[in-house]
């Protein structure tokens, strides 16, 4: 979700629900839902940028398949809390 605005953010919460790991733009409710993943500490619930520019959606979406290559990471990642 590389919205440039969003209030609210039920896009990416319904998508969770279904158990979608989310990309998207850090702002508005975006930012307040999506914590982006930490390979240190293995924390997080998806991806996020910062730049409004493809090139920064580019290199979020690139991070993700290299998360998506490790099994101790993805694994983490798709780990659900509560």
């Amino acid at each position: 979700m590389p919205s440039k605005y969003e209030p609210c953010g039920l896009g990416q919460m319904i998508a969770m629900a279904y158990g979608t790991i989310p990309i998207v733009r850090l702002t508005g409710g975006l930012a307040d839902t999506v914590k982006p993943f930490d390979e240190k500490t293995l924390t997080g619930n998806g991806f996020g940028f910062e730049s409004y520019t493809a090139e920064s959606l580019n290199a979020t979406i690139q991070k993700s398949v290299q998360i998506f290559r490790n099994p101790n990471q993805i694994a983490a990642l798709r780990r659900v809390d509560g």
